[in-house]
């Protein structure tokens, strides 16, 4: 039986990412979960796919609604979770992913979280928020400066 991963899939440069990863991600079968406002790319036509709400957007940005939208999207990622069953849930750089790790964290199901390829210097706020709150069973980097002696922080070469 393959091993099912559902792979958040966030707007912008997050969507190449998550299409490079692909090639990775052989013998799987694959569920893809975006913001409900993002556009589906042709390559995603091929996958089941779920939807949440973002987080944020640029127009609304206050806390309350930062606060209303995670609640929202920590209901919606639970009914994806039990609806899909993953083995894994993946997700590239994106605060997405964070309502829905910590859903996965408590139902048991690893959680691998791939810092974006363009934080060279350091790790998004995204990053240091999973990290810190302990959300992803697995966390890798695409730099080796950023493993910097941290055990939980691990570097395979370039993921992307």
């Amino acid at each position: 039986m393959r091993p099912t991963v559902l792979l958040y899939v966030p707007g912008g440069g997050f969507q190449l990412e998550s299409q490079m990863l692909l090639d990775q991600l052989e013998g799987v079968d694959l569920a893809l979960i975006l913001p409900g406002d993002s556009v589906i790319s042709p390559w995603m036509e091929a996958f089941p796919i779920h939807r949440v709400v973002p987080l944020g957007t640029r127009a609304q940005r206050s806390r309350w609604h930062t606060i209303r939208r995670f609640g929202r999207n920590l209901w919606q990622s639970l009914g994806v979770l039990r609806s899909v069953k993953p083995d894994y849930v993946v997700c590239i750089g994106s605060s997405i992913c964070v309502p829905g790790f910590a859903v996965a964290k408590l139902m048991g199901v690893p959680r691998v979280y791939i810092e974006s390829i363009t934080r060279t210097d350091s790790l998004s706020a995204t990053g240091l928020l999973v990290e810190r709150l302990g959300l992803a069973s697995r966390f890798y980097v695409q730099w080796p400066e950023q493993v910097a002696g941290r055990s939980d922080r691990h570097y395979q070469g370039c993921v992307l």
